[in-house]
């Protein structure tokens, strides 16, 4: 990676020289991010132990067979073991994965599997699987459903589920939907099941008929303790309408609103998904309130200087007219300039990146974003993702998903190898596949080694999910037959 000369004592040299710096690099900025997430503990809110245990997906874009990203430990590991997160629920000890990182070549489902997830967080927290409002520019899925169906097969069901731990309890919540076939927007959609678990124990179960059989194990939630499942469940099955999630309707009003409304705030404020990154109207997404602005701004700008030195004060201004929150830049003569016009690309990726990782960590969120590490030096991402591992930092059990190509993070001390993931597409199916490096047993006894430990077997086609590119033969043929028409002009 570095120091590769024709004087091997001389690459050696400059390898640990290159190690020496990023180590200090690394000291120093993880120093920073502790001392911020303590700075700003007094300002949290809700911050109690939540981890996402899995996510589950069918037909949705490329994604044709059931689909599911673990967070749970595959195994035990000596390596980066300290790293797990844990909470104890009544059905005992959770414990899951604090990262996971997608890998595979372009238009193999990565940032599908990112946009899914934004997905179904906007179809519950809206309530029902209608189109609603103007197509969303930067996930249109979301607000089109007939967009998110697998275009190559025959119609069948979207099935999205997810499994979380929140104050204590082991939920997990799935529906499934028939919206008919891809681009099929005059369909008339339903839901076809909705369930709701906790600790194990199936709260309600919506089918062809409404069970709420299990809503005597959550007592202490319910509207009335008293509450009884045949009191309810013909009137709440009359009142269900195809297109409408029962829980944030039915389940609200009828049996427990303050269940309902525990799920409603983890999709809204603890599953934080920034699909596209790098747009500022992401960044607005997951701001603080206002009175933390000069906070959060104090903050980004030691960050920025540990980053890599900054000598512009950035700050938020509110434009005229719209009232539309920017950062902007101080200049040396004083003028506030749109950050976006003057700042570097990486600058600007790094502020939007740092502020929604530094909201997880207050907040011990998921965080799901696409192409994370876009425009930003790979030090800085090693470090960033380290912070998830460190117990001492990551006090509020923070998890990070995100998709990338950089391999130099393919090394153990980085991720563990039930935190690395693959996502491979057939070229005749088109159906994407996702599975993690632990599925490849063989490699469980690796020895860590250099950047990259696994880099080298995943860029040769050990792990397969990668594609052998080769542009020469097809750029020579273009050039030659323009040089050609050119000749004979």
């Amino acid at each position: 990676m570095c120091g590769i000369g024709k004087d091997n004592l001389l690459a050696r040299e400059n390898c640990k020289n290159c190690e020496l710096k990023y180590l200090i690099h690394n000291f120093f900025l993880t120093a920073f991010l502790l001392w911020s997430t303590m700075k700003l503990q007094s300002k949290m809110t809700d911050c109690g132990d939540t981890m996402m245990l899995k996510f589950v997906v069918q037909n949705y874009r490329s994604f044709w067979d059931c689909t599911t990203l673990s967070m749970r430990p595959a195994w035990s590991s000596p390596i980066l073991s300290y790293g797990i997160r844990t909470e104890t629920t009544r059905n005992g000890i959770c414990r899951a994965l604090p990262a996971a990182v997608l890998y595979g070549p372009n238009a193999s489902g990565k940032s599908s599997l990112i946009e899914t997830m934004d997905t179904m967080r906007t179809i519950v927290l809206r309530g029902h699987i209608r189109d609603e409002g103007e197509p969303d520019p930067y996930n249109p899925a979301a607000t089109r459903l007939s967009l998110i169906l697998f275009a190559w097969g025959a119609p069948q069901p979207v099935h999205m589920g997810v499994a979380f731990t929140h104050q204590g309890m082991c939920i997990e919540y799935a529906f499934t939907m028939d919206l008919g076939a891809f681009q099929q927007r005059d369909y008339p959609r339903r839901i076809l099941s909705e369930t709701l678990s906790v600790d194990g124990e199936q709260i309600f179960s919506r089918g062809e008929t409404l069970s709420l059989d299990g809503i005597r194990s959550i007592r202490s939630l319910l509207n009335d303790p008293n509450l009884r499942s045949s009191g309810v469940q013909k009137y709440a099955e009359n009142s269900i309408l195809p297109t409408e999630l029962f829980l944030p309707h039915g389940f609200q009003c009828l049996c427990s609103a303050k269940l309902a409304e525990m799920i409603r705030a983890w999709f809204a404020e603890r599953w934080m998904v920034y699909h596209r990154v790098g747009e500022t109207r992401e960044l607005r997404r997951f701001m603080p309130a206002r009175e933390d602005w000069h906070t959060l701004l104090r903050v980004q700008r030691k960050a920025l200087q540990a980053f890599g030195g900054i000598h512009n004060e950035v700050k938020l201004w509110r434009r005229v007219g719209n009232g539309e929150i920017i950062p902007c830049s101080s200049v040396g003569t004083g003028d506030d300039v749109p950050a976006e016009q003057f700042e570097s690309a990486g600058t600007m990726r790094f502020l939007q990146v740092f502020s929604a990782v530094l909201r997880a960590l207050q907040t011990g969120s998921v965080l799901a974003l696409d192409d994370f590490d876009a425009s930003l030096h790979p030090l800085a991402v090693v470090n960033l993702i380290r912070v998830f591992h460190n117990d001492d930092i990551n006090i509020h059990g923070a998890q990070l998903i995100f998709n990338t190509h950089n391999p130099l993070y393919l090394r153990e001390d980085v991720f563990r190898q039930d935190e690395i993931h693959f996502v491979d597409r057939d070229e005749e199916t088109h159906a994407s596949t996702l599975y993690a490096l632990s599925d490849f047993v063989e490699d469980q006894a690796h020895d860590p080694g250099g950047w990259g430990a696994y880099a080298m077997p995943y860029l040769h086609g050990r792990y397969g999910a990668v594609r052998d590119v080769d542009f020469s033969d097809l750029l020579e043929k273009l050039l030659r037959a323009q040089n050609a028409e050119k000749n004979n002009a």
